[in-house]
């Protein structure tokens, strides 16, 4: 009996250690900057093209010292983001504030076939699918004062994906703004501070007149000055 009850309170301080909330001072919001070498194309359960880091390098962080601080310290700079100024709660790291080391300047999509009148094999088809993703470079650039109502204000396109539409379920998603736009469309800089898992995702608009099955290549530049260039096989319904 008494073996039996050392274990359980041991059993107990694991738990609650588990469970040890911390906090910390943070100058900017962004408290970690994620670096890939590669980009990864995939295709998810609703049908969209999800674009994602590959090749993991390292990451740079508001713990981070020497070099890697001094390159943190840059990417705040660049990001406009150094008077953040609060104290937060976490409990082993904090949950918010990640995002790739890069930006994304364009993204170019091609098909090996026809896809419809419009876009004969080879074209663009940067004016039929949709870049959505979430960034909270709009909450950093008001200074942190701005706030995003997603219960309310959900974008139609992100019903499409199962992954974005659940996003309104992120603690901290008043601070990331959807990013909602074709590519044709679409500026640099509304494609910076995004997340390292999952940057975005390609949405179409519309669906091939011919085949269903379309080879795409996927041309992207980044920030860091890398261009990036994936193929990719899509089945349309």
């Amino acid at each position: 009996m008494k073996k039996v009850s050392i274990i359980f309170f041991l059993l107990i301080l694991l738990l609650t250690g588990c469970d040890k909330v911390d906090n910390g001072f943070f100058r900017s919001y962004i408290n970690t900057y994620y670096n890939y070498n590669d980009l990864s194309f995939s295709i998810t359960d609703s049908g969209n093209i999800q674009i994602s880091g590959a090749d993991f390098q390292k990451h740079y962080s508001w713990k981070s010292k020497g070099r890697d601080k001094e390159i943190y310290d840059s990417l705040c700079v660049i990001h406009d983001d150094m008077t953040y100024n609060r104290m937060r709660d976490f409990i082993d790291a904090p949950e918010w504030g990640h995002c790739t080391m890069f930006d994304i300047k364009s993204i170019n999509v091609f098909s090996n076939s026809d896809f419809d009148a419009l876009h004969p094999a080879g074209t663009s088809l940067n004016d039929i699918i949709r870049f959505i993703s979430v960034s909270p470079k709009k909450f950093i650039d008001s200074g942190y004062t701005l706030y995003y109502d997603w219960l309310n204000n959900t974008p139609s396109s992100f019903k499409r994906e199962s992954e974005m539409e659940n996003f309104k379920n992120n603690p901290e998603c008043s601070t990331y703004f959807p990013i909602d736009k074709k590519l044709s469309e679409i500026d640099e800089k509304e494609m910076a501070l995004l997340f390292p898992d999952h940057l975005g995702y390609l949405v179409f608009e519309s669906q091939p007149t011919g085949a269903k099955s379309h080879t795409l290549m996927i041309s992207m530049i980044l920030s860091n000055g890398k261009t990036i260039t994936h193929l990719i096989t899509k089945e349309f319904n």
